[in-house]
């Protein structure tokens, strides 16, 4: 090999090792420059201090409607005070009177670091009663019902339903008819039976359905219930609209005409001939000139014929 070459190989050689170090110097240079001239992360304690922030009162595990509710399964956190809602503590003083040690109830499911509202929980030494859960303005009318009326146990507190009113209009008419209304529409289910938790999931035929109403439409249903029939309809979930409905009577479903076969129109029935009693006799016309006569004698072959009818009859 000649010298030019190997020189020419070993220069190559040093030119590509000194391109590799100038070119990871320059890309260590501008990443650094990259993180020196970018904007400093703020701290946690920073974003803290930017952020008006205020304490609230949380449940620490998941409570149930009539749960007793105290220092044990309660605790404080933080929340910005912007989306705080209405109704919070902000400690658990808040709550708890020191001068009164009766319980405090739950009046419906708190999930585990769910905010805990005014109006989920009951006063101290007031139990969790189907009376804390009645709206403002509003009353509690029961409803009796069975597995039909009550639709087969489906409904459950929470639940919106229709309110069926079924009468007869007519108690003294010849004909017995029966006329349904829908008298109330979107009413909320308090209670079912003396179940007051919304977490039912099995169905549960009852005998009493205890709705939301306002005092009018209590003196309806209590009406309701000494004239007829009460019966719910369940509506779905998040269903609140009133819809326009016209009375049904029960004339108006057997009235409706059913489609009767036809009956294949048979041939009638050849009727059978009567059997005449066995005459031997047999009628000859004798003729004279112009005259004619008539004369009755007895024939050789019917009367054999009534000898072996009469033999067969009498063997």
């Amino acid at each position: 090999m000649r010298v030019n070459t190997i020189v020419t190989l070993g220069a190559s050689a040093a030119f590509g090792v000194m391109s590799i170090v100038l070119a990871r110097g320059w890309i260590n240079g501008a990443v650094e420059n990259e993180f020196r001239n970018a904007r400093p992360l703020t701290a946690p304690a920073e974003i803290q201090e930017t952020i008006p922030m205020q304490a609230v009162l949380v449940a620490d595990v998941d409570l149930e409607f009539g749960d007793t509710i105290n220092q044990d399964v309660l605790r404080v956190v933080d929340m910005p005070a912007e989306i705080v809602p209405l109704g919070t503590f902000t400690d658990i003083s808040d709550l708890f009177n020191p001068n009164n040690s009766d319980p405090i109830h739950a009046l419906g499911p708190v999930k585990a670091n769910e905010v805990i509202l005014a109006h989920k929980v009951s006063g101290q030494g007031e139990r969790a009663s189907l009376s804390s859960k009645i709206s403002k303005g509003h009353r509690a009318a029961a409803i009796r019902v069975d597995d039909v009326s009550g639709v087969a146990g489906f409904v459950v507190p929470g639940d919106l339903v229709d309110i069926l009113y079924t009468y007869e209009p007519n108690p003294d008419a010849k004909v017995t008819t029966y006329r349904t209304d829908i008298v109330l529409q979107s009413i909320k289910v308090l209670a079912v039976d003396q179940n007051l938790s919304d977490q039912t999931s099995d169905p549960d035929v009852a005998r009493t359905v205890t709705v939301e109403v306002n005092h009018r439409d209590a003196q309806i249903l209590a009406a309701a219930m000494e004239g007829g029939t009460l019966s719910l309809s369940l509506r779905s979930t998040g269903e609140t609209e009133v819809a326009t409905s016209t009375p049904v009577l029960s004339t108006q479903l057997s009235g409706r005409q059913r489609t009767k076969r036809r009956k294949s129109s048979a041939a009638p029935k050849a009727k059978k001939a009567e059997a005449k009693p066995f005459d031997p006799r047999t009628d000859i016309t004798v003729f004279r000139g112009e005259e004619k006569s008539s004369v009755t004698v007895l024939s050789e072959e019917r009367a054999s014929s009534a000898a072996s009818a009469t033999q067969l009859a009498g063997g």
